[in-house]
């Protein structure tokens, strides 16, 4: 049974019964019985579509702190995605990778780049999130010819940092940005993600 929910929400329930029973098939009039055994074991299995929409302002930190980039004006010192040059084949990939930092409000490259590695470092940690990310780093399109003014090679190689040396390498690395993905991330909210996502399978669209 499926039924769609205001709010981007969509949830199917299907409940499995081991039963055995006896029809009369005697003609097309015949009534039709089912017994239940009320002893056999009855799984509950619940598949919760969440729109990406919904789910990811739940996973920000909204403390102070967590909020020191949160700002509309450029920062000196630091580059913007508008500064570098977009790869054609990948354009709706950066779309969707931009659209996922806009959530989080980090507009620099550099805060974009640490976030990327430090998910590609520890996905697990991350996940949802770095499920989201990743999966548009995948060159599925040719790969990205090696340069620093473009911005999915910037990417591309802050995935490879972080999954080859590890979290310390991309402290490291992008030091200039100070906010790393757990002071962004609200990680109490994304390990209850988790925990529930385990139980009742459920998937970000």
């Amino acid at each position: 049974m499926a039924r769609n929910w205001n709010g981007g929400f969509s949830m199917m329930v299907v409940l499995f019964s081991a039963f055995s029973g006896a029809e009369n098939h005697t003609d097309h009039r015949s009534k039709r019985y089912i017994y239940i055994n009320k002893d056999s074991p009855v799984t509950l299995g619940f598949l919760l579509n969440v729109a990406i929409a919904v789910a990811l302002p739940n996973f920000i930190d909204t403390t102070p702190r967590s909020l020191d980039y949160d700002t509309e004006e450029r920062m000196p010192g630091f580059e913007y995605p508008e500064d570098l040059s977009f790869e054609p084949a990948y354009e709706q990939e950066l779309g969707r990778l931009l659209g996922f930092f806009a959530y989080l409000k980090l507009p620099m490259v550099e805060c974009q780049e640490r976030i990327v590695c430090e998910m590609a470092a520890e996905p697990e940690t991350y996940s949802p999130l770095s499920v989201l990310v990743l999966k548009e780093l995948r060159q599925t399109h040719g790969l990205v010819k090696p340069s620093h003014e473009s911005l999915m090679w910037r990417y591309v190689a802050a995935t490879a940092r972080g999954h080859v040396y590890g979290t310390e390498t991309c402290v490291k690395h992008y030091g200039k940005c100070e906010m790393s993905a757990r002071q962004r991330l609200n990680m109490v909210v994304l390990k209850l993600y988790q925990y529930y996502a385990a139980m009742l399978k459920i998937k970000l669209l």
